[in-house]
Parts: structure tokens; C-alpha cells; sequence
């Protein structure tokens, strides 16, 4: 006889975790309650009032999560950049401006997300379509306390995750390049924004 396996069992035995990115253009979600199979089930059932817990039901939020974010790039004019399959960091450097540019554009909505809350929340509410005041709250909270000002990313997190995958190359230089970042703090961009913002640079 077998016994039924978790979702996080399964995939433990078939999923290879391979870590690219470029300047953290990417968007970082990380629930730690949602990385252990009892907060999942929490989630699904609490939280979206679903009898039971199934990996079918996170299909419809990540497609409505990537519809909102094509629909808000759209609407606020901002480029999206798209990578061919197979496609690596160092083939980008004929996009180097433009990628430049999403980049200041997206660090600056994160000024504006840090700093203006009910602008913040009134996004949130609309894109997660979260009706409850106090969910709201504590999901713009938690916004506020994991998003790094500048959008830099987290060296410690990065090798965090590097451990977890012994047999693949520990250099977070192999999957980070930060020079976008370097580029424009040099230049006097992260500080003009702080003060921009009323913000403390970093």
C-alpha cells in the first residue's frame, strides 16, 4: 500500500531549481508560510476558500498575476523585455540602455509603493483583488519590510538558495550580474531618489 505523497515530496524528486537573472529584474516573491506544505494548505482552504489543497488551483492565480502585471506595463507605458529561449545575460548588452531604463523606471515605482501607501494599496486591492481592509494592511506591510529600497538583490538570500544545490556552481556571480545597479548608484541615481522621496539613501 502507498501512501499519498505532498506536493513539495514530489517535486523534491523531479524539479532541478536553476537560478538566473539580470540586476533582479525579476519580480521576488517569497511567502515564507507558503514554503511548507501546511501553509499551503492554509492558503488554499482559509485564505481562498477551497475545501482541499491541489496544485490546480495555483494556475489561474499566476495567469491572472501575469495578465495584471502585461495589463499595468501596458497601461504605464513601460517596456517589457522579452528573452528568447536560450537567451543568456551576456547576449544583452546591445539592450543595455533600454534595460537601463526599465530598470530606473521600475526602481522609481518602488519608491512610489514605499512611500505613497494609499496609492500602494489601492493597486494591491485592485490587481490581487483583496477586498479585506486588514489583509490589505498586512500585505503592504509585508510589501514594505521584504522590498529592498533600490531594488538590489540579496547576496545572503542568493546564497541561501545556492546551498540548497550542492551539485551547481556556488559563484553568485554566475547567476547575478549587478552592474546595472552599480551603474546607477554611481551615477547619482539611487541618492536622487531618497531625496526625491524623502527617503534615507541607503
Amino acid at each position: 500500500m502507498s501512501l499519498p505523497r505532498s506536493v513539495a515530496e514530489i517535486l523534491r524528486e523531479h524539479v532541478t531549481l536553476e537560478i538566473e537573472c539580470m540586476d533582479r529584474m525579476y519580480l521576488n516573491v517569497y511567502i515564507p508560510q507558503l514554503q511548507r506544505e501546511g501553509g499551503v494548505a492554509s492558503f488554499f482552504r482559509f485564505h481562498r476558500g477551497h475545501p482541499f489543497a491541489s496544485s490546480v488551483l495555483m494556475d489561474p492565480i499566476s495567469k491572472a498575476f501575469i495578465g495584471a502585471m502585461e495589463r499595468f506595463a501596458k497601461e504605464q507605458k513601460i517596456p517589457v523585455v522579452t528573452f528568447r529561449k536560450g537567451e543568456r545575460k551576456d547576449d544583452i548588452a546591445a539592450r543595455r540602455d533600454l534595460l537601463t531604463r526599465f530598470l530606473k523606471a521600475s526602481i522609481e515605482g518602488n519608491y512610489i509603493a514605499l512611500t505613497d501607501a494609499k496609492r500602494a494599496k489601492e493597486v494591491l486591492a485592485k490587481e490581487l483583488k483583496i477586498a479585506n481592509a486588514k489583509i490589505l494592511d498586512i500585505t503592504y506591510n509585508d510589501f514594505k519590510q521584504q522590498s529592498p529600497q533600490n531594488l538590489e538583490p540579496s547576496l545572503e538570500g542568493a546564497q541561501n538558495i545556492l546551498k540548497l544545490f550542492p551539485n551547481v556552481s556556488q559563484k553568485i556571480g554566475d547567476y547575478i550580474d549587478v552592474s546595472l545597479l552599480d551603474g546607477l548608484k554611481n551615477d547619482g541615481f539611487f541618492a536622487a531618489m531618497a531625496k526625491k522621496y524623502g527617503l534615507q539613501n541607503p
